[in-house]
């Protein structure tokens, strides 16, 4: 999915109240677009999906945001 894709994904998330659910797509979306873009851009998608990642508790997406977390230098 291209990094535009997922935005428009993520503006759709925004719209459903908060839950553990919407969390995790939230997260989701986000580490993904961390994974496909650089610099400050990769680094703030990264730091608001590994959030989410955490609070929504959903094994997968922590995995995710573990994985990707060796590649960010401030969180290793």
């Amino acid at each position: 999915m291209r990094p535009t894709e997922l935005v428009s994904q993520m503006e759709r998330f925004w719209e459903q109240p908060p839950s553990v659910e919407r969390d995790a797509l939230l997260g989701y979306a986000m580490l993904l677009l961390a994974g496909a873009l650089e610099g400050a851009a990769a680094e703030r998608y990264f730091v608001s999906g590994y959030s989410y990642a955490r609070t929504s508790r959903q094994p997968e997406v922590r995995r995710l945001a573990e994985e990707l977390r060796s590649g960010f230098k401030d969180y290793r």
